[in-house]
């Protein structure tokens, strides 16, 4: 008998164990596997807001001798020479920039200025309502609504989580308000919510609809007067911007 050569046996072996397996398409049970999208993460397109305890040097291209360096007050201010007293918390670098070249520019020709944050203070939100715990919880990295609430102790027996409230300070007088549905967060590993510094975090005991009318009303128990001027809310709050309802879908 004739014996076949090497590399005509190996292409017969692969040819075999290809026919062995093509019968099991199509019939198997077995699992099949999906990529799955991977899990939100904040929006870090946003621009960063200054807020106090952010340190700011100031870079005068054509005024050297107003050169300086402020630290941001629990008020939100800072002191600037010919301005004076400035709120800054809540506007962005290039925003500042922009007012202090409209500010100056009545007492210059020629002007223009580098803000340079040279400290960015630690990140912090305030947890009030049906939370263990109302209090400010200092954090770095990334904070959910469920983390802080854990952070805050839990909530409270009645704590409505498919009506929880999150304020966010945009810089202006009136707040952008979120009203936000966790419930399948906690019970069923749903999505959670990504807060930014300085939100302020309400958890009711009743179910909200009214929002805007609800903040308008009782913004006083929410953001105590302390809180509200450290996070750069104007206070007394006059009115809300507007109001989004968040539910989050389960995750995949």
């Amino acid at each position: 008998m004739n014996r076949l050569p090497n590399p005509f046996i190996q292409l017969l072996s692969v040819a075999l164990l290809i026919g062995s397996l093509l019968p099991l398409q199509g019939c198997s049970t077995g699992m099949q596997y999906q990529q799955l999208p991977p899990p939100p993460s904040p929006d870090r397109e946003e621009e960063f807001r200054l807020g106090p305890g952010d340190i700011l040097q100031f870079v005068f291209y054509y005024q050297p001798e107003l050169q300086m360096i402020q630290e941001v007050r629990p008020d939100g201010m800072i002191s600037l020479q010919l301005l004076g007293e400035t709120m800054v918390t809540g506007l962005t670098p290039s925003e500042l920039k922009q007012e202090l070249v409209e500010a100056y520019s009545r007492y210059f020709d020629h002007f223009d200025v580098a803000i340079l944050v040279s400290k960015v203070a630690k990140n912090e939100v305030y947890v009030s309502g049906a939370a263990t715990l109302n209090q400010v919880i200092s954090y770095n990295g990334d904070l959910t609504v469920l983390r802080a609430l854990t952070q805050a102790g839990g909530v409270q027996m009645g704590a409505r989580l498919d009506s929880v409230l999150v304020i966010r300070n945009q810089g202006t007088s009136d707040p952008l308000v979120y009203k936000v549905n966790i419930k399948d967060a906690r019970e069923k590993g749903g999505q959670d919510f990504m807060l930014r510094n300085h939100d302020v975090l309400y958890v009711p005991t009743k179910n909200i609809t009214k929002v805007n009318q609800f903040v308008a009303q009782y913004i006083d128990g929410i953001i105590p007067r302390r809180v509200a001027v450290a996070f750069g809310f104007s206070y007394p709050l006059r009115g809300i911007k507007s109001t989004v309802d968040v539910n989050l879908p389960d995750a995949e």
